[in-house]
């Protein structure tokens, strides 16, 4: 205190004395942030950014979405961020480019290709990716696994149904 000197309080246009606080969340304009608390926004701001970046990364939680640019029976796809490895349980939404005409693999991100497979195993068969159609498919250790296929058909053939039925078939719908 200095006897008999007035010194006015600071604002954002003028000097004068300001008051220190620690808070990180404060919206005034005349009160100055001590470096505990411009430490503990840095630091807030770093965890917020690693938490952001893993939740960016994790594709087993989230299914990312992206446009196949491969060939009919070769897929490529490119995420991003770009995972590292593949790991099981990871997922992916691709718009197919070109149908394919036999079985399929999908290389991500350059990781290498892995093979494109049914639920019950099988190799994609014969025009079972359609062209710009958007299929998922989720890694689970060895081959990527098509999401939502159908199951199994069975073996009867469009002449050992009654006529005028219908039967599911890898080809889709046929009429006895």
């Amino acid at each position: 205190t200095l006897t008999g000197t007035d010194i006015p309080q600071a604002t954002t246009s003028a000097r004068g004395t300001v008051q220190l606080m620690d808070s990180v969340t404060s919206t005034s304009t005349t009160l100055a942030a001590t470096p505990k608390s411009v430490k503990t926004a840095y630091d807030l701001a770093n965890t917020t950014q690693t938490n952001f970046n893993a939740h960016l990364n994790d594709y087993t939680d989230h299914v990312p979405y992206v446009a196949d640019s491969g060939t009919a029976n070769a897929k490529v796809v490119t995420l991003n961020p770009s995972p590292t490895t593949y790991i099981e349980g990871m997922a992916i939404a691709f718009k197919n480019g070109i149908q394919n005409t036999v079985a399929v693999t999908i290389n991500v991100n350059g990781l290498g290709a892995k093979s494109i497979l049914k639920s019950n195993g099988n190799a994609i068969s014969n025009g079972n990716l359609k062209a710009n159609s958007i299929y998922t498919i989720r890694y689970n250790g060895t081959n990527f696994i098509l999401q939502g296929e159908g199951g199994e058909y069975g073996n009867a053939t469009a002449g050992e149904v009654l006529a005028g039925r219908t039967i599911g078939t890898e080809n889709g719908i046929v009429t006895g």
